[in-house]
């Protein structure tokens, strides 16, 4: 068992994890998902070689602080837990992380030196109660994906929109978001974006830039601009960009 490197105990009715676990000094690759296990199991910082975590609905409530020096870690998933702010590792030691899901727990801000990670590359914090984006976040200069659907969110820093690798941005489900600011044509590879359920009447003119935009959710009959009769007649995402387009002000020439 010391060449072990996948464990999947995913849906094994686990109550706890063997302490022994710890002699698999070669596991790279750890399911707990989908198990009632309330605790985490504290050696695991000893297991130097872990790149991917998972303990998805396992109704966890606490990291165990030792988590923080699993520095190889490039995948954790933590979804579907009762994890709060106070409850999480700190994240400034992990930066070989790429993709983070705490989605579905309790958070009303970043994790803690999630910051430092700038090289992640897919973000999922939807279905928390986080009420703002801070500045930092340009920090994420090769993020891919960013969901925040179903949070509070109102104060969210223009900075988001200016991450020109980001792909996706899912904002589905903030219903205080009410507006969108004029940086958002500065998202270039943007292919999907999430407005669903949320306060926004209005899309600028800049989003006629996003020329790589496939995808775009939206509440057809709450919209000002472009307005509802366009809207319902199911234009493609690039139909809204060339409607916003006609919209952009003249250049003097």
């Amino acid at each position: 068992l010391h060449q072990l490197a996948f464990l999947d105990l995913a849906n094994c009715k686990l109550k706890s994890i063997p302490r022994d676990i710890k002699r698999l000094s070669s596991l790279t690759h750890l399911d707990l998902s989908m198990n009632p296990l309330t605790a985490l199991p504290k050696p695991l910082d000893v297991l130097p070689r872990l790149r991917a975590l998972l303990f998805q609905g396992a109704g966890v409530e606490k990291m165990p602080e030792e988590y923080a020096k699993l520095v190889m870690l490039s995948e954790l998933q933590a979804s579907g837990n009762s994890l709060r702010d106070s409850t999480i590792v700190e994240f400034k030691r992990l930066l070989n992380l790429r993709k983070l899901d705490m989605s579905m727990n309790q958070l009303t801000m970043f994790p803690r030196g999630i910051f430092n990670v700038e090289n992640i590359l897919e973000l999922n914090l939807s279905g928390n109660e986080l009420r703002l984006v801070p500045p930092k976040i340009a920090a994420f200069g090769r993020v891919r994906l960013i969901n925040l659907a179903s949070n509070q969110l109102r104060d969210v820093s223009i900075e988001l929109f200016e991450l020109s690798t980001l792909t996706s941005l899912n904002l589905n489900g903030n219903a205080d978001l009410d507006n969108l600011p004029s940086t958002i044509g500065s998202l270039a590879s943007l292919s999907f974006l999430g407005l669903r359920s949320t306060g926004v009447t209005e899309l600028p003119w800049e989003m006629s830039k996003l020329t790589s935009l496939t995808e775009i959710s939206l509440d057809v009959d709450n919209y000002l601009r472009p307005p509802p009769a366009f809207l319902k007649k199911n234009p493609a995402a690039q139909d809204i960009v060339a409607y916003l387009r006609r919209l952009a002000p003249s250049k003097r020439t």
